[in-house]
C-alpha cells in the first residue's frame, strides 16, 4: 500500500491518500511553513512531487520518506 500524507507543524494530519499501487494527494490550500509530506510504500517509488518537478526513483529507506515543504 502507497500513501502520502501531509501533515502540519505539530504533526496533525491535514489530508491524506493511498492506493495499493499508484497514490495521489491533491492540496486545496497553499503550504504553511512547518509542513510535512510523508510517503510509504516500497523500499523505491516513481514520486512527482509537484507538476513543476520531473517524476523520479526515490529510495526510501525503511520505506519512509519525510519530505518538509
Amino acid at each position: 500500500m502507497i500513501s502520502i500524507e501531509l501533515r502540519d507543524a505539530e504533526g496533525a494530519l491535514i489530508t491524506s491518500a493511498s492506493h495499493p499501487s499508484e497514490a495521489m494527494l491533491c492540496v486545496d490550500r497553499a503550504y504553511i511553513p512547518g509542513d510535512v509530506l510523508i510517503l510509504r510504500g516500497a523500499p523505491f517509488l516513481a514520486v512527482q512531487m509537484d507538476q513543476a518537478i520531473p517524476e523520479g526513483i526515490v529510495y526510501l529507506p525503511g520505506e519512509r520518506m519525510t519530505w518538509p515543504v
